[in-house]
């Protein structure tokens, strides 16, 4: 075997034992950084409470998230959310979401789940029957949907402000001022408290 040869092979060996240090290391360094309390936000609920946000894979943009989708957290790397959105046209991405773009919450049971899909078709047909000048068919469909997302989510979720506000404005279409009043500025508090100001 020529000098050459000799060297290759010892600069080969030194070379792969260099690179299975590193490997071990960053092992080590990936199971030290690894956070339990990130490990228990696994299967944690998160509600996108930034209008509009990117959904990544990697370093590549791979669709937006709008304020109020909501999913479950799959994996967590940092500051980083794996979860899977539904898009507006029924597509499921998985992807990443920042952790200042959420909130989290403690996971859905099936039942709750089910309300909240419920709540949000109210919602969506209250917003509907407002488009369409149908006030007072509008109120309860609305009333009932912040009912359930009192329940459900507590009052101090934006959803519930969601529809407080939306039945606020239903009563001040129709000159219920005294209604709408209380209604706003409840749905103002939560919305300050869960988003903060600058939102």
């Amino acid at each position: 075997m020529s000098p050459v040869s000799l060297l290759n092979n010892a600069s080969r060996r030194a070379c792969g034992r260099w690179v299975t240090a590193c490997v071990l290391a960053l092992g080590v360094l990936a199971t030290a950084s690894r956070c339990p309390a990130q490990d228990q936000l696994i299967g944690q609920t998160v509600f996108v409470k930034a209008w509009k946000t990117e959904l990544k894979f990697g370093e590549r943009v791979i669709g937006k998230v709008t304020y109020g989708q909501w999913s479950n957290i799959e994996r967590t790397s940092g500051p980083w959310y794996l979860v899977t959105i539904v898009e507006e046209n029924g597509e499921r991405k998985n992807g990443w979401i920042h952790k200042d773009h959420v909130l989290v919450s403690p996971p859905w049971t099936a039942q709750q789940s089910e309300d909240c899909a419920l709540a949000a078709n109210l919602q969506d047909t209250s917003y509907q029957l407002n488009s369409e000048g149908k006030y007072t068919k509008a109120i309860p469909l609305s009333q009932r949907a912040l009912d359930i997302f009192r329940d459900v989510l507590g009052d101090e979720h934006p959803h519930t402000a969601d529809c407080m506000n939306n039945l606020a404005a239903l009563h001040d279409m129709l000159a219920g001022y005294a209604k709408a009043e209380p209604l706003y500025q409840q749905s103002l508090q939560i919305y300050k408290k869960a988003l903060g100001d600058e939102h």
